[in-house]
């Protein structure tokens, strides 16, 4: 993959998560983590990577809690309101009736 294919991919994502995604003030342990979000993301955007997520997440301003993961920090709770991912959900739910 090529430097300018990696930068796309990059705003592609950054874009989605600016128009579909809302962060809250706090973050709370029962929030989505960075897993259940890539899954929901992945109904759009099929290509994204965890990885690419975790950086856009960041890019984009939201805040990141892995004090209930492990050491390697592998999956993150972001401060994304849970009704914009519910928004989505819906929105999915009624795209496959």
């Amino acid at each position: 993959m090529t430097f300018n294919n990696v930068v796309d991919r990059q705003i592609r994502l950054s874009d989605w998560i600016y128009k579909n995604l809302k962060p809250t003030k706090m973050i709370r342990a029962d929030f989505y983590n960075s897993f259940q979000i890539l899954e929901i993301v992945r109904e759009y955007l099929p290509w994204v990577t965890h990885e690419e997520l975790k950086q856009a997440m960041a890019r984009c301003g939201f805040y990141a809690d892995f004090t209930y993961y492990d050491d390697e920090h592998s999956t993150l709770i972001f401060n994304v309101s849970r009704k914009s991912l519910w928004r989505l959900e819906r929105r999915q739910n009624n795209d496959r009736i």
